[in-house]
């Protein structure tokens, strides 16, 4: 697999010199880090640090947020949310502001375990069995991951902007359409976050550094929480997800590992089956093949957040620019769970 990879990598060194590093970087982690075992102790047992809004007694709703994002990036929907439901948010570790020490982070295999242990610790303050979970970017990922584990603590899933589905994500089910998408990403920038995150480990420069290259790339993705005073939020702290994303990719397409599902002794059919609903403007960044398998169940939805002056135009952050918008027709789903009974245009981004 490896040496496909770097001929591949050398064909097309034409567009970008990261895709020869970034392949000699992923054999070394590959080789260096993928086969390490897990922490003998889980990382975070009592789960993350989080904080709650909302009137005691309401439904929860459990918000996870993406790359290079922190809690705060749901306060349009929190100030929505909060008049009815207890809404819960939290940092992944890395997330926010910076440490100023390199880690290693966490797969998100192991970020889906952390996550699903604050679910379950704030159900349990709470006093409630079930949450209704919302989730972007990456969050989104690790939240298929994190509700398959824990399908009985859910009671329905709104995703943002990033979907692949249970079929490739958590059953090992590529398709060609959605190894497709994971490539043109992976060429465009996640091969290099993953790189700066790696460059990042190197002792005394590697952080700073690591730190100033994933700030080009966040101001060039137009990040809304790493701007001005904010701008430290943006740190190579936080670009382990990159790595492990595609070393893990990798290692299933090429049979070292196993699914997520057969990892972990999951069977689908035992599963609880909760309601979906997908909201995305930029349409590269899910899959497909999973969004048309969403459309066709009665109770599952799926929402393009269109810009109605460009329709060309789009936003990975419309949760956050047009979230006091988007809140109240998210809202009338989780009451109705209709399809199709809306129509909406964002126009604030």
């Amino acid at each position: 697999m490896y040496p496909l990879l770097v001929i591949s990598m050398l064909i097309m060194l034409w567009y970008s010199w990261w895709f020869w590093f970034a392949t000699c970087l992923f054999v070394l982690v590959t080789i260096v880090r993928c086969y390490e075992p897990n922490p003998r102790s889980p990382p975070y047992p009592e789960g993350l640090k989080y904080k709650v809004d909302g009137p005691v007694g309401a439904p929860v709703i459990f918000f996870m947020h993406g790359w290079p994002d922190h809690g705060g990036i749901w306060a349009p929907y929190i100030d929505h949310f909060k008049k009815t439901h207890r809404c819960v948010w939290y940092d992944m570790p890395g997330f926010g502001k910076p440490t100023g020490r390199f880690d290693w982070g966490y797969s998100f295999e192991q970020m889906a375990d952390i996550t699903g242990r604050t679910l379950q610790v704030a159900l349990k303050d709470e006093g409630k069995e079930t949450a209704i979970v919302m989730s972007h970017d990456w969050g989104a990922a690790v939240s298929e991951l994190m509700t398959r584990k824990n399908s009985h603590l859910v009671e329905k899933l709104v995703l943002h902007d990033v979907y692949f589905g249970a079929a490739h994500l958590c059953e090992g089910k590529w398709t060609l359409g959605f190894l497709k998408m994971i490539v043109m990403f992976g060429f465009i920038y996640q091969y290099i976050l993953a790189s700066i995150f790696l460059f990042s480990s190197i002792p005394l420069i590697g952080l700073p550094i690591g730190n100033l290259l994933a700030r080009l790339v966040t101001d060039g993705n137009g990040a809304p929480l790493c701007r001005g005073d904010e701008r430290s939020t943006s740190s190579a702290e936080n670009t382990y997800f990159y790595l492990y994303f595609h070393t893990n990719l990798f290692l299933e397409l090429v049979g070292f590992r196993s699914s997520f599902d057969k990892r972990h002794g999951i069977k689908p059919a035992e599963l609880n089956d909760f309601p979906k609903f997908l909201l995305y403007s930029t349409e590269p960044f899910h899959c497909l093949e999973a969004e048309k398998e969403l459309l066709k169940r009665d109770d599952c939805d799926v929402l393009y957040v269109k810009n109605k002056e460009n329709e060309h135009k789009y936003d990975h952050w419309f949760l956050y620019h047009c979230g006091s918008e988007l809140a109240p027709v998210v809202h009338k789903w989780l009451n109705t769970g209709k399809k199709h009974d809306y129509t909406w245009e964002a126009t604030g981004f």
